[in-house]
């Protein structure tokens, strides 16, 4: 099942999905996985100083293992000089810009500088594209556990779906796929046919017994 999840109020809408919401789904015994996508995220970008980072005798590498003992509360994101872009993991708090440029770092002389010296850092947004019905959203996609049945899984979902439309008036939630839908339509087109032929099978024997 899936489910589109809109911002209608003043709320840090991926920040509560992927805190509240997700957690939420997945106390469902009939949730194997529960999948976000969509929604901006800050994160902290280190961009940086060509000529300063030369004059001091460093390199991107450099900056990268520096990187590599802070951790963020934020995304650390990636290192950025012209066309080279490397991805940072990371290990001690460094939860602020403030703090990352702070960061100590010993030049090819011995001499401690901070990353503020060789890099411009600030806070930035990257936005994954997802919209529903014109509009920007987030997609929460549920997958069901395989000894869960695909009707009862989904109706479990939709009922604490009803339960967190509720407790999250300013987000607007809409399933936008039900895989339950096309077997409920299927049964219900077995049922009618069998009635038909019931129906039919029962004229046949007044008119001719």
């Amino acid at each position: 099942i899936a489910v589109s999840a809109t911002e209608v109020g003043d709320i840090d809408m991926l920040s509560v999905i992927n805190d509240q919401i997700v957690p939420a789904f997945e106390t469902l015994p009939c949730i194997a996985d529960v999948t976000v996508s969509g929604g901006a995220e800050d994160y902290i970008r280190v961009q940086v100083k060509p000529d300063e980072l030369k004059q001091y005798g460093l390199t991107m590498s450099n900056l990268v293992s520096y990187l590599g003992t802070a951790d963020f509360n934020y995304p650390a994101g990636s290192v950025v000089q012209g066309s080279q872009d490397v991805s940072v993991k990371t290990s001690i708090e460094y939860n602020t810009v403030q703090l990352l440029q702070s960061l100590p770092i010993a030049s090819s002389t011995g001499a401690t500088i901070t990353m503020a010296d060789v890099a411009d850092i600030s806070m930035a947004s990257k936005s994954a594209d997802s919209r529903y019905n014109g509009h920007d959203n987030i997609s929460i996609s549920m997958t069901k556990n395989q000894s869960y049945g695909t009707v009862n899984a989904c109706r479990d979902i939709r009922g604490k779906l009803e339960e967190l439309k509720r407790d999250y008036p300013s987000i607007e939630f809409m399933v936008t796929y039900d895989s339950s839908s096309s077997i409920t339509s299927s049964l219900l087109s077995v049922g009618q046919t069998l009635v038909v032929a019931v129906v039919l099978s029962m004229a046949v024997l007044f008119l001719f017994f």
